[in-house]
């Protein structure tokens, strides 16, 4: 283990809560380096100058703070409440709503084939001029047609 990598793992060591399987390498890399050594006693007296330090007193609007928090919790439990109900009669819904889809796409697939049975076909439109030009024009060919073959 290297100077870089020990130093990194200062805080774990110190951390009494904390344990790992690294401990060891480290108290070994700081058995026989003397830069981490000092840099570990450095920091070993900064945390506990840190712990000697006393607490501060809490503010006097700490108080009325923490009820104001509190009561907004419970109201917001009370929301909660409303929430879940409100949840319970939409999953009812939707329920009702996968019956009722299919059924409304049959009826109106019924609706659509029954009026499309019954629909009066449109008046057929009187060709063109231009349309009539061309089917005279085409019988006229036919005839010569026929002529030039016998």
């Amino acid at each position: 283990m290297n100077c870089t990598q020990a130093q990194e793992r200062f805080a774990d060591l110190l951390d009494a809560r904390r344990t790992g399987p690294d401990h060891a390498a480290v108290r070994a890399h700081l058995a026989s380096c003397p830069a981490c050594q000092r840099e570990y006693a450095t920091l070993a007296r900064t945390l506990d100058a840190l712990d000697a330090l006393p607490a501060a007193p809490p503010r006097p609007a700490l108080r009325r703070n923490f009820y104001a928090m509190l009561e907004e919790e419970k109201n917001s439990a009370a929301s909660v409440r409303v929430a879940e109900a409100r949840e319970r009669r939409a999953h009812r819904l939707s329920l009702l709503g996968w019956f009722l889809s299919p059924v409304a796409a049959c009826a109106l697939i019924a609706v659509g084939f029954y009026a499309g049975t019954r629909q009066i076909p449109p008046p057929a439109s009187a060709p063109s001029a231009e349309t009539v030009a061309l089917r005279n024009e085409i019988r006229d060919l036919r005839g010569q047609m026929g002529k030039v073959q016998q």
